[in-house]
């Protein structure tokens, strides 16, 4: 397994910083992999491990996740702040051109925002299973009328109840790892997922990302999406989309437009945990869009 190293990424003016697992030794190319809700940065050590033969990898943890300092903002409507929020950790990361932006979910927005932001240095857009409403759904989250929306969503809801707290990691491992939600799991995405998802608490340890942030970011689904695709394949740099066969959170209408704009659609078989869930196809799938270069 490759090593990496803690990085801290400052968000500039604010004290706070961008924890950020970085892959060891000297690679003259960048990728970077941005997470999926509720999870963190070493969540995917195990999937892009492979990766690290060519490439400098950052796994940046984002606003209110992991080990990350930068904590929630009280209300949002999009994930506009994520997006922010990545483009300034790119520039302290110091993202060198002819870089590979990676994401899962919601980190898939993520990355769509820095290659929109700096598309003279990307050299390839890959999203995997992202949150694609219907664009009238994500219009109808720009109206006052989310808020009477939001508290009803079934995964909003699910995730408020959640536990936060535990007495101990041992107590989260028993629990979790046979949960319908961890089960079907890599054995090693899991544990690297404990890793930066549990933080020490007054009376064991408690979730690094508070299920309120999370419940939080299921519930803003405003974001304006397809400008910062058109401007990235405008740029002529080749976006893919991988989408799972089962339960996609990549509406019919736009994976149909993404293929009619120029981009790579891909599917596998699975759910919306490819990464985690269907590593190997997953993976083997991303390898034969870098070997293209």
């Amino acid at each position: 397994m490759p090593s990496f190293k803690s990085d801290q990424i400052p968000l500039p003016n604010s004290g706070d910083v961008f924890h950020t697992w970085t892959s060891t030794g000297q690679r003259s190319r960048d990728l970077a992999f941005f997470h999926a809700n509720g999870f963190n940065g070493a969540t995917y050590r195990s999937f892009v491990a492979p990766l690290t033969d060519t490439f400098r990898v950052g796994l940046p943890s984002l606003r209110g996740h992991g080990f990350t300092t930068v904590g929630p903002t009280p209300s949002l409507s999009s994930w506009e702040i994520i997006g922010d929020d990545m483009r300034a950790w790119a520039k302290g990361w110091g993202l060198r051109d002819g870089a590979v932006m990676i994401g899962h979910s919601l980190g898939a927005y993520a990355a769509l925002r820095v290659a929109a932001a700096y598309p003279e240095r990307i050299s390839r857009l890959i999203l995997i299973e992202p949150v694609l409403l219907h664009p009238l759904a994500r219009w109808i989250f720009r109206t006052p009328v989310r808020y009477l929306i939001k508290p009803h969503l079934p995964l909003v809801k699910a995730t408020l109840r959640r536990r936060a707290h535990w007495p101990s990691r041992e107590a989260v491992i028993e629990k979790l790892r046979p949960h319908p939600f961890f089960r079907d799991w890599e054995e090693a995405a899991f544990f690297d997922y404990l890793e930066e998802g549990l933080m020490p608490a007054a009376e064991g340890v408690r979730l690094s990302c508070p299920p309120k942030w999370e419940a939080a970011l299921f519930g803003a689904q405003g974001q304006r999406i397809r400008w910062a695709i058109k401007r990235v394949l405008k740029a002529k740099r080749p976006v893919t989309l991988i989408h799972a066969t089962n339960a996609s959170t990549v509406s019919r209408v736009e994976r149909e437009w993404l293929a009619a704009q120029g981009a790579e659609v891909v599917a596998i078989e699975g759910g919306h945990l490819l990464p985690q869930e269907q590593p190997l196809p997953t993976r083997e799938a991303v390898l034969r869009l870098l070997s293209r270069g």
